[in-house]
């Protein structure tokens, strides 16, 4: 696959054009593989502040999509990853472009390692309240399940005992946070400094 093969697979003339939402979910969603180098071709040419929204967004409609009595160790994972993802997001948004380069490829092959296992590697289990009917699916297909299921769909028990989380470095994860943190205390020190510059001039 091509970088002008995945846009025409989202439906996009140009990566410009990755604007909304459903180009973020149709991106992760889609079930066919997609190179790391054209997922990076894509990302560099979006704006990162709208994918941090994005991000967030999906990743709370998948959480929410976890049954609190089944998943916990991987509702605790997904919300790592969201951290990271926004992290990283949120300080390439930040940076300079010569300062972003290395960041963008760890962003990269985070959400590149993070849609594979949404979408092909993970295992979940589904056994039918009525038959007892085993289904084993991945996460995404799980969570879609157990929205159709509040619509009276069939109804399921969920064992994710065997949706084994890759793993994730907690440092990126910490220092994903922290740089976040500190985007927000410098924005902050900035409008408070923008303040006071107007409090002196008048007087």
């Amino acid at each position: 696959m091509s970088l002008e093969e995945l846009l025409e697979i989202l439906d996009l003339e140009e990566a410009e054009d990755f604007q909304f939402f459903e180009n973020f979910a149709d991106l992760m969603e889609y079930d066919g593989e997609i190179r790391y180098e054209d997922l990076y071709a894509l990302i560099k040419r979006v704006d990162m502040v709208s994918l941090g929204e994005f991000i967030e967004t999906y990743l709370d409609e998948i959480l929410e999509g976890i049954p609190s009595e089944y998943g916990i160790e991987v509702y605790t994972f997904l919300t790592s990853v969201k951290m990271m993802l926004l992290g990283l997001a949120e300080s390439i948004a930040a940076a300079e472009e010569e300062e972003e380069r290395d960041e963008m490829s760890v962003f990269v092959e985070e959400l590149f390692k993070f849609r594979n296992w949404l979408t092909h590697e993970s295992e979940v289990r589904l056994i039918r309240t009525k038959d007892k009917k085993v289904l084993v699916v991945t996460l995404l297909e799980a969570v879609t399940a157990y929205r159709v299921e509040k619509l009276g769909d069939d109804e399921y028990e969920y064992d994710f005992s065997e949706c084994i989380p890759y793993e994730i470095d907690e440092y990126m994860v910490s220092v994903a946070s922290a740089l976040s943190s500190m985007e927000d205390e410098e924005e902050e020190d900035e409008d408070y400094g923008d303040g006071d510059e107007e409090a002196v001039f008048e007087e």
